[in-house]
């Protein structure tokens, strides 16, 4: 049972689920094939091929927010394990649990007495799981940490270390400054030796906690792989039958992988089988969730994630959950198949062949904007591919709809849509060009010029010439001409020209040429039709 969330902001781990993923959003890499490059690669290191600048921060807002967060409060708990089922009704009864009694409670917790004891750790407990504000600082500011963190020692004694672990637990949920007391004073090794405890609770407990401390920052996160979490958190959730277990787990994995700097690959990449795993054998949205976003985080060593889901057999799975329900487990799906159509052909191709562009195409019909933008994206790393590979994109009808999108829909999924017009027009067929051209690619191409942002303005003016470029070279001259005229038309003829001053000197001069190598001429072209 998820018992309470608690909202922290860190600029490490931003939950923006669906929100804006921003201008900067997307990291383009050098060039890899002579057919891209020219102008761009004058312009910048933009590849057609494009990967995410940053996968692990963004897209995790709205319903990850309502269910669970970076860390989270437990209010709650099996009473059947805990201290307080071993203590007198009676003396319950006459706790208040206010926060003027705490000097009594750190006083029990200190006793030699263990029936003192267990009252102190209970009043300590209800102090934390409070529904208002936590007194985390006033207990921390107690001196009481160090005697919590000792007694997750007691072994003999489960229920107490229960209460210590929940109390701590709660701790975690503070700021970074109220969580590295935990940190300083030794517990995240004590909550490591917890997950081989014979106890489902303690482990829970222990998974619980060292999800929170992980997920407050990259350096806490790297203080918890150097105690052995994963090889330790991997046994728990092979080895488990218990449903909280498993989705605390998963979440606690989440922590483990997100922020910047990643992690080393082969820190967590024993991960991944456990991943895959899990996201085939379960249809719980909690558990597709988590996974799926911690696949996503990994970040591709030299292919080897790649490799790794392929020898998994999770292509067809994540292609498959692209049409979950739940965008919460579709986007991060896509993202992680985005390591692969941003690879090698031979790489996209096996993604194309696991059935990813259909899905992907119904995405591009999503109620929200940042959901068709990551389409856009996803698309444009495969149109950026072979003829073939373009032709599979035609061939599902989904070219209209981007080119739809590059038209009339918000600038961020806007600038997407382009991007996978443009890819298609530099490897494109000269048949694919004429298809592009009926769905009025130009167009689209066109509408943009008015743009201040000077990548989306470089791709756009790289893709109305290659199929200016392209076109010229039909014998029916009468084609190109119309296709000129149909420019002018749409007030792309009126972009270039005011490009001409515009203060880039690599977009000025691109607009320069456009219009002296096939506008400039056009008088010329229409008499020797004339003659003709």
């Amino acid at each position: 049972e998820y018992m309470g969330l608690i909202m922290t902001e860190d600029k490490n781990f931003s939950s923006d689920i669906f929100g804006d993923i921003g201008k900067e959003s997307f990291e383009e890499e050098p060039k890899k094939d002579e057919r891209q490059k020219g102008f761009l690669n004058q312009f910048s290191e933009d590849d057609l091929k494009r990967r995410h600048y940053d996968s692990h921060d963004e897209l995790r807002k709205e319903k990850r927010v309502q269910r669970y967060n970076d860390k989270r409060k437990l209010d709650t708990a099996d009473i059947e394990f805990t201290a307080e089922s071993l203590i007198s009704s009676d003396k319950i009864a006459d706790m208040k649990f206010s926060i003027g009694d705490l000097p009594q409670y750190v006083a029990l917790i200190n006793s030699t007495e263990l029936a003192q004891i267990f009252l102190g750790a209970v009043g300590i407990r209800k102090l934390l799981a409070k529904k208002e504000e936590s007194p985390i600082q006033e207990i921390i500011d107690s001196n009481v940490i160090p005697r919590l963190i000792q007694l997750l020692d007691m072994s003999s004694i489960p229920s107490l270390q229960y209460e210590a672990a929940w109390c701590l637990t709660n701790i975690a949920t503070g700021t970074s400054e109220q969580t590295q007391c935990l940190t300083q004073k030794g517990a995240i090794p004590k909550f490591i030796a917890l997950l081989r405890s014979e106890h489902d609770n303690l482990k829970d407990q222990a998974v619980w906690a060292l999800g929170n401390i992980a997920g407050e920052n990259t350096d806490f996160r790297d203080m918890v792989l150097n105690c052995n979490i994963v090889a330790e958190l991997i046994h728990v959730l092979s080895t488990t039958t218990r449903p909280n277990i498993l989705k605390n787990g998963c979440w606690a994995l989440s922590n483990l992988v997100r922020g910047k700097p990643e992690p080393e690959f082969k820190r967590v990449s024993d991960i991944i089988p456990l991943l895959c795993k899990l996201i085939k054998e379960n249809e719980d949205g909690e558990i597709l969730q988590d996974c799926t976003w911690t696949l996503s985080y990994i970040e591709d060593a030299n292919g080897k994630k790649v490799q790794m889901l392929v020898q998994n057999d999770m292509l067809p799975r994540l292609v498959q959950l692209l049409e979950n329900p739940s965008m919460g487990v579709a986007i991060p799906a896509l993202r992680t198949l985005g390591c692969v159509i941003t690879g090698e052909e031979e790489q996209t191709q096996l993604a194309i062949n696991a059935g990813i562009i259909i899905p992907i195409g119904k995405l591009l019909g999503a109620t929200k904007s940042s959901v068709r933008k990551e389409a856009g994206w996803a698309l444009s790393n495969i149109t950026a591919g072979s003829v073939s590979q373009i032709q599979c994109v035609i061939n599902t009808n989904i070219m209209g709809k981007i080119i739809d999108l590059a038209l009339n829909d918000s600038f961020d999924v806007r600038r997407e849509c382009i991007w996978a017009v443009s890819n298609a027009t530099s490897g494109g067929s000269d048949e694919q060009i004429k298809k592009l051209i009926e769905l009025k690619a130009h167009t689209a191409l066109s509408s943009i010029l008015n743009s201040n942002e000077a990548r989306t303005l470089a791709i756009a003016l790289e893709g109305l010439d290659n199929i200016l470029k392209k076109a010229k070279k039909f014998p029916d001259t009468a084609y190109f001409n119309e296709l000129l005229a149909s420019i002018e038309m749409c007030g792309g003829l009126g972009f270039l020209e005011n490009l001409q001053v515009h203060p880039n000197a690599h977009i000025y001069n691109k607009a320069v040429k456009i219009i002296e190598d096939h506008f400039g001429c056009e008088e010329e072209v229409l008499d020797t039709a004339a003659v003709e």
